[in-house]
């Protein structure tokens, strides 16, 4: 299927330009000739001033896909819901389920979205909730749930959540991510990866049926990682055909910069600002 594509961040750890705020979030804006949504919408209301410096058009929104529940990703939605009233909301159940930190000292930290449904669906003309994949638009959708099959993709023991009253392993049901279909592959979009980049892929070809990507974008979540788990996701990748890599958020310097020596001049920088066009 061939469509033109455009993907606008707005909002990232880091600017592109001095102009843009910058928080620890990740939103990206999406247009295809027969679509226009939100992928995840940073953590504040510092997305509206981004917004507005790279004239994007709340009018235009029809869709605001959530890629799991932390308050980075999630935490703008009310704020861009008063200038998109309009938008249906996609997410995953879980995704309004305590998201909790946990230090080496038991110290709790909360980190999910800083918003419920029920505000959500007041504010939202409608959410819709799905454990599986969701078509946006044309050529848009989203993976659903990630089956866990890789045997080095662990989730962290300091993710937590609530279960009849007891803290437990957070096992981030609710972490998807966005596929756009374009006659060079698949265009994969990234919140944080909580599921493991290789899990992801696996899907995304599960559901595509090509190893062909034309470009990975977005969050790893390696920026904690041991150099033995970032060696053994980069070997992994190999196994798909990734014309372009675009490592932001929370992938971390270790992992780009291993990224870079694996795939030499195919890995770029995605900051806010940063318009890509496919």
């Amino acid at each position: 299927m061939s469509q033109q594509v455009r993907i606008t961040i707005l909002m990232e750890n880091d600017a592109a330009r001095p102009d843009l705020e910058t928080e620890h979030g990740l939103a990206y804006g999406i247009e295809t000739p027969d679509t226009v949504g939100l992928f995840d919408t940073g953590q504040s209301d510092k997305i509206l001033h981004n917004a507005a410096q790279l004239n994007w058009d709340w009018s235009r929104v029809q869709w605001i896909a959530l890629s799991h529940g932390h308050y980075d990703h999630g935490g703008g939605l009310a704020a861009v819901l008063q200038h998109a009233p309009q938008a249906l909301v996609y997410a995953h159940p879980a995704a309004f389920a305590a998201k909790l930190s946990v230090d080496d000292k038991q110290q709790v930290r909360d980190i999910g979205m800083p918003i419920d449904d029920a505000v959500t669906k007041s504010a939202a003309a409608d959410l819709v909730l799905s454990e599986g994949g969701v078509t946006l638009g044309k050529g848009v959708r989203l993976t659903g749930e990630i089956p866990r099959t890789c045997a080095f993709e662990k989730i962290p023991e300091r993710f937590q959540t609530y279960l009849n009253g007891n803290r437990v392993q957070e096992e981030f049901p609710d972490d998807q991510s966005m596929l756009i279909d374009t006659a060079e592959g698949t265009i994969v979009l990234l919140g944080c990866a909580h599921s493991g980049i290789i899990n992801i892929l696996q899907r995304v070809e599960t559901l595509t049926n090509t190893k062909s990507i034309r470009a990975l974008i977005g969050g790893l979540h390696l920026s904690h990682a041991s150099a033995e788990r970032i060696e053994a996701t980069v070997k992994a990748l190999r196994q798909w055909d990734i014309a372009q890599f675009y490592p932001n958020h929370c992938t971390g310097e270790a992992a780009i910069r291993a990224l870079g020596e694996t795939f030499p001049k195919k890995v770029f920088p995605a900051q806010a600002g940063t318009i890509l066009e496919f």
